[in-house]
């Protein structure tokens, strides 16, 4: 386990608290390495937006069940 990063703990905790400028942050730190993961996957360019917009949409969801911890 490695120590979290202030700023992101920062981000999340006010985008737990409703701040979409914060999550939007969060998505411009993550974007690449989730649409990465999501094309590893599918093989496919449009399908793989198609999963890293489902992906933050569903995290953006759980926001309030999220650990910071």
């Amino acid at each position: 386990m490695h120590a979290a990063d202030p700023v992101e703990a920062d981000l999340l905790a006010r985008a737990r608290g409703g701040s979409l400028f914060a999550f939007e942050e969060i998505v411009k730190r993550y974007e690449r390495r989730v649409y990465g993961i999501a094309l590893r996957i599918v093989r496919r360019h449009e399908v793989a937006d198609d999963v890293a917009q489902e992906a933050f949409m569903r995290a953006h969801q759980a926001l309030p069940t999220f650990d910071l911890d």
